[in-house]
């Protein structure tokens, strides 16, 4: 939004005149950006002291998991 003002101050003195501009931009933008880490697991066949598998006693084989990675908190950027 753009404004002007043009006053003639003739009453005071001939060829007076005061004149004013200005301007407002109401535009604004806010970027929010976020992040946070994540674990992923592998699942790993679990054996013994001597190399054989260890199984559960369905028959399958026993697993073991093994942890990729930490959960974090999301932090956050803001940029105008």
């Amino acid at each position: 939004m753009d404004l002007v003002l043009d006053q003639n101050l003739n009453f005071i003195t001939q060829g007076l005149s005061f004149k004013a501009k200005g301007s407002y931009n109401s535009a604004y933008t806010v970027n929010k950006q976020g992040q946070s880490g994540y674990a992923s697991f592998n699942p790993l066949v679990q054996y013994d002291e001597n190399g054989a598998k260890i199984y559960n006693a369905d028959g399958t084989p026993y697993l073991v998991y093994r942890q990729n990675g930490n959960y974090t908190d999301p932090t956050y950027k803001y940029t105008q």
